[in-house]
């Protein structure tokens, strides 16, 4: 277990799953995700050769992960591995992991870290050490700021063990003075791991301290706590206020013969806690099936760039049946109103819901606005294009949810209308822009966020970016990666203007309003229009 190379794992016959009789097991709905580890040798104390078991309990349904960092500094991912992948723990049970592993050299303090959240993980990257398993490629505190960072989407919990380890030959032969053991801290509150998550602006932490000969005051950041003794050692409680963001707490303490211990306890305030589910449709069309419509170069890699932004962890992780992408040829208009009506009929009142728009945008007077489909007759507009008003009735009908993002990058030049209308300069006729700020209206907590006033004409971007300037900028501005087509990462800065690690829709409002006008030199001004949107809604997480 200790040893890089030397990790020996066994199959077990089943995994474990125990009832809970305590009152970890008694939990309220709305209580937060908690995890609780143990080892099959209580003193965490193991010598070479023998074998670590490990159950995790947590009180709701939730994924796992098991990381061990052993005596040579590496950071091992130990559950899931190659012989058991299903990571996902019932709440309310024990879960016996069932791998079990063999301890060998080299030997030391090693710390056994398990994470859980109620949102699938999305992959460690690591190194095979040769065995099956893997090393971290970054930081363990790295993974663990992201995992931290990236409980907006989720509940998330984690706990630490320090186990020690140590060589056979090592063990007294005969006893000489009984060693004396370290005072050990638990925490009871606000749950048995050293990291929470809260949205209240303070929090009790309570605790026990067990071992012998204790000496008060247990202290927290250096301020003592009143205690009380029970039978294991010291009891502690206290209740703190909390600042937004990341709050640690050291507690520490130590017994007459002079051996201290401390524990580090982190509780991140969060202002905001996204509960639902989230949906999204995306649509991106840069070549058109009839010929008067001239094609775009780079509709569709908008729609690409947002789809897989919105799959990675900074975008939240939507689930592949929660995310629907139609390009070129699939987007048709059949196949867009299926989206927007059926597929997005499953949502739920609590859920959020990204609809993208990126290609020709066409209006036909007021009242009257479109998006171009890969099978639109430029001669049959109102049959063949998407009428914008079936978005108006799906939000009125079909959609459930009450949090609607809508993205536009629509009209990237008047060639369509200018063909229905057989003249230039119709900008003063775009209109589809307008009907989409109108669209908020239709009920609360509704923004659209389109690429230019209803005067302009939004435009396809510099052959640097590959794509259009506003798409550049929304995803950009979320934190997602923006690829040319030979695969370059074109980079920059996020939207997260307070630099929390997180960008709200406020943010994300205040920086495409302003880069885009300013990268056109404001010829293309974005509209932003919010009904009851709270603007600290979060929207990603910036790595």
């Amino acid at each position: 277990m200790s040893h890089l190379s030397v990790f020996v794992y066994v199959l077990t016959a089943a995994t474990v799953l125990a009832p809970l009789s305590h009152d970890f097991a008694r939990t309220a709905a709305d209580e937060p995700l908690k995890v609780q580890v143990t080892v099959n040798h209580p003193s965490l104390t193991y010598t070479e050769d023998d074998t670590l078991r490990i159950s995790v309990t947590a009180n709701k349904n939730c994924y796992l992960r098991l990381i061990y960092s052993d005596a040579n500094g590496h950071d091992v991912i130990i559950f899931p591995n190659y012989q058991h992948r299903d990571d996902q723990v019932t709440g309310g049970v024990q879960y016996g992991v069932p791998t079990k592993f063999q301890v060998t050299p080299p030997f030391g303090k090693e710390m056994l870290h398990a994470f859980v959240s109620s949102e699938k993980f999305s992959a460690f990257e690591g190194t095979n050490r040769g065995d099956g398993l893997f090393v971290l490629s970054e930081p363990l505190s790295d993974v663990m700021k992201k995992l931290r960072a990236g409980s907006i989407f989720g509940e998330y919990a984690e706990q630490m063990l320090t186990i020690t380890t140590q060589a056979r030959a090592n063990l007294p032969t005969e006893v000489i003075v009984p060693q004396k053991i370290v005072p050990q801290i638990k925490f009871t509150k606000p749950g048995p791991s050293e990291f929470a998550v809260t949205q209240s602006d303070s929090v009790v932490i309570e605790g026990e301290v067990e071992g012998k000969d204790l000496l008060p005051p247990v202290t927290i950041n250096g301020l003592a706590v009143n205690t009380r003794p029970v039978q294991i050692g010291l009891s502690f409680r206290i209740k703190v206020g909390l600042q937004p963001g990341e709050n640690r707490f050291e507690v520490a303490t130590k017994d007459t013969d002079g051996q201290s211990t401390s524990k580090l306890l982190i509780v991140k305030r969060e202002e905001l806690k996204f509960a639902g589910q989230r949906w999204a449709v995306v649509f991106g069309i840069s070549k058109y099936q009839n010929p008067g419509i001239p094609n775009l170069r780079y509709a569709h890699r908008d729609a690409e760039a947002f789809y897989e932004f919105l799959k990675s962890p900074n975008g939240g992780a939507f689930p592949d049946d929660h995310l629907m992408i139609l390009t070129n040829e699939k987007a048709t208009k059949s196949a867009i109103e299926n989206a927007v009506f059926d597929f997005l009929k499953q949502t739920k009142k609590e859920d959020l819901v990204m609809i993208f728009f990126s290609g020709h945008g066409l209006s036909r007077g007021k009242g009257y606005s479109y998006f171009v489909t890969h099978d639109t007759d430029p001669m049959r507009i109102e049959e063949t294009a998407f009428n914008m008003e079936e978005v108006r009735r799906a939000l009125r009908t079909s959609i459930r949810a009450e949090r609607v993002m809508i993205f536009a990058d629509a009209c990237y030049s008047g060639a369509v209308n200018d063909y229905i209308k057989g003249t230039r300069g119709i900008a003063e006729d775009n209109l589809i822009n307008r009907y989409l700020v109108e669209m908020a209206k239709v009920k609360p907590g509704i923004v659209s966020i389109t690429s230019c006033a209803e005067n302009e004409v939004s435009n396809e971007a510099w052959l640097y970016w590959e794509h259009g300037i506003f798409t550049f900028v929304l995803v950009s501005g979320l934190g997602g990666k923006i690829t040319d087509t030979a695969g370059k990462v074109k980079s920059f800065e996020s939207a997260d203007a307070n630099q929390d690690g997180i960008v709200t829709v406020g943010e994300l409002s205040d920086y495409v309003a302003k880069y885009v006008s300013g990268y056109t030199k404001n010829r293309q001004n974005p509209q932003v229009s919010k009904s009851n949107f709270d603007p600290n809604t979060p929207l990603s997480v910036v790595r």
